[in-house]
Order: structure tokens, then sequence, then C-alpha cells
């Protein structure tokens, strides 16, 4: 009776696909119909039979080992406490010690499983900055293109990966303190550098003049900073584009600054500016977003040099360390024109 039960179990327990590597069966009498009835249920799981004479249960990763109820089998979940609770039900585990030992193993591989899972997790932030990263202030991102781009590089390498969108200066404070893994693909300069390890490249992007089209007439040169410079420009707060462009237009007006793209769409449209910098295809899709195309252009034209843009992964939090992991899946993404696409998406 008690090994129908106990064939049983096991039954239960395969089905429930819960051991991918394998399980040792406890020795003794029966051994031999549980295996059967176990191996019908498992499938593809292989099935150790137990030495003669030893009743013990062993569990192991596909290989004999010292007698013990529980090892890493590829998922700390609780399920090797239950076949020890149910072998110890039906008489195919005695001992007070080996319970104690069971019991405490499975504690341990309990604790070791969040730990690996944690150790397998990036949490990056990014600003409020469609189509690169779309979604609110303190929340996840819910969408875009780089945010996309993190994800298919976290299947690859098989980590989970979140995105959290923050105002832009407290992302940068939040990643040099380790407070988050990093930032989504920016610039890399050498105060970043000071904090973060970067990846690879992995898209060309360039700051181009957002203007008011009543306020400019004729063919314009967008390279001539002098004569754009009795304009009134605008800026997002703490960004910083070109030096040289921006000394020459404060040397004419101060540079007002706003929190985002959106509030220098409203200033130009008030009149308080003609102009603001902004990233092309962040510019592109605003105007198209907001409905605002036959008032308010891009320029399209790089203002100082063309960039191109990183991973940034936070010192202070350890993730630089993945940084040779991402370069590979970057490389190979290269080699198969995954990158140049993602390019002429964000240009559209």
């Amino acid at each position: 009776m008690a090994n129908a039960r106990l064939q049983q179990d096991y039954a239960e327990l395969a089905a429930a696909e819960r051991y991918p590597m394998g399980i040792y069966l406890p020795s003794g009498g029966g051994d031999g119909a549980n295996a059967i009835a176990f191996k019908a249920a498992a499938g593809r799981k292989k099935i150790w039979p137990g030495r003669p004479r030893r009743r013990s249960c062993r569990i192991a990763n596909g290989r004999r080992g010292a007698d013990s109820c529980f090892a890493s089998v590829g998922a700390s979940d609780g399920c090797a406490s239950i076949l020890f609770a149910k072998l110890q039900r039906v008489g195919g585990i005695g001992g007070r010690c080996m319970a104690y030992r069971c019991v405490l193993l499975s504690v341990f591989m309990l604790i070791a499983g969040f730990s690996h899972a944690e150790s397998r997790k990036l949490t990056l932030c990014y600003d409020k900055y469609p189509p690169y990263a779309i979604g609110e202030f303190g929340e996840a991102a819910s969408g875009g293109i780089k945010v996309k781009l993190l994800q298919d590089i976290g299947k690859q390498l098989d980590i989970l990966v979140a995105v959290k969108i923050l105002p832009w200066k407290r992302c940068l404070s939040a990643a040099k303190d380790g407070l988050v893994d990093g930032i989504l693909p920016l610039y890399k300069t050498p105060e970043r550098e000071q904090f973060m390890a970067f990846s690879l490249p992995v898209m060309r992007q360039y700051n181009s003049f957002l203007y008011k089209k009543s306020a400019f007439r004729g063919r314009v040169d967008w390279t001539d900073y002098q004569a754009l410079k009795d304009h009134h420009l605008g800026m997002e707060i703490g960004s910083v584009v070109d030096k040289d462009m921006e000394a020459i237009f404060e040397s004419a007006h101060p540079i007002e600054r706003a929190a985002d793209s959106i509030t220098l769409m409203k200033m130009m449209d008030s009149g308080r500016i003609d102009l603001a910098t902004i990233d092309s295809n962040v510019g592109k899709y605003l105007v198209n977003q907001q409905g605002v195309a036959d008032a308010i252009g891009v320029s399209d034209v790089p203002i100082g040099k063309l960039s191109y843009a990183a991973f940034g992964f936070s010192k202070a939090s350890g993730a630089d360390r993945w940084v040779a992991e991402f370069n590979k899946v970057i490389e190979k993404m290269r080699k198969a024109g995954l990158l140049e696409k993602l390019e002429t998406q964000t240009s559209k």
C-alpha cells in the first residue's frame, strides 16, 4: 500500500515537471515499479535508481552523489521539500538527522535561487523622451525604441530588464549613486565615464533645431550660429548640446530653459523663443504627434559633431560587469543589420 502511494507521488511530481535534471529513487522494494511509473510520467527526464539496501532519498543534478535529500535541480521552489514530506509520510526516509538535513538544504537552495535571480536582473533609467522611452515619471517605461532594444538584448542574455522613467538629472544621479544599474543609450562624455562604463555604440544620434516657421523666411543656414544668434533660443534644463554654439547665442540673449521638449514647443507658440535644440528623432516624433507640422519645423541639420549613443552601466551598482556580455550581443546584432534597421526606424 505504501509503495503504491509512493509510486503515485512520483507520478504527480513528474507530471508537474518540477525536476528538469533528474531524480534519485529511494532503494528498497518496488524500485523498479516506481522508476517505470516516474519515467512514464516524466517522459524525457533521467531516472537514477537507488543503491540496494540504502533507504535514503537522493535528488541530484543528473549525477550520483553522496546521500542527501536535496541538491540543485534547476529551480529552488521547495519541490524537494514536498518530495521529502511525501517520502517521509510513507516511510521512505528514516531518521531525524536526515529530516533536519533536508529542511536546511531546502532553505539554503531557496535563498540561493533568489540570489541568482536578482543577479540576472538589470534596472536602467531614462528620461520621458519619446520615441526612445515612453511612460510617466516615476513609473516603468511602457515602450520606446531604446526600451525595445534593451529588451531584445535581455532576451538573448537571459536576464530580466526594466526601465524607470526619471527626470534626466535624477536619472544621471541615480546611476552615479548605484540606485539604478545604468542608463539607456546616451552620449559618452569624460564626466559620465567617471561613474559609468559604456558599451559599444548602438545608434547614431544628433541634435538639431526645432524652429518656429513664421520666424524664418527663405533659405536658412542652420550651421551659421552668428547669423542665428539674434533669435531667442530655448533648451532643456541640464542639457549641453554644443558649448561653442551656446556661447554664441548667449552673447546676444540668455538661453531660455524648460523642463521638457513639449514645454519648449509651448514657449515657441507663445513667442518667448524662436527655436530650440532637440534630438532630431524626438523633434520629428513630437511635431507629428502634436499636430503642429504647419507651424513648427525640424532643421534636421546636426548641431556640432555627429555622435553615437551607447548603454551606460553604473560602476557603483556593479552593473559594469555586464559590458562585455552586452558587447557580444551588440556586435552580433550589428553584423545581422539589426542596428541599421533601428537607425532607420528612429529617423521616420
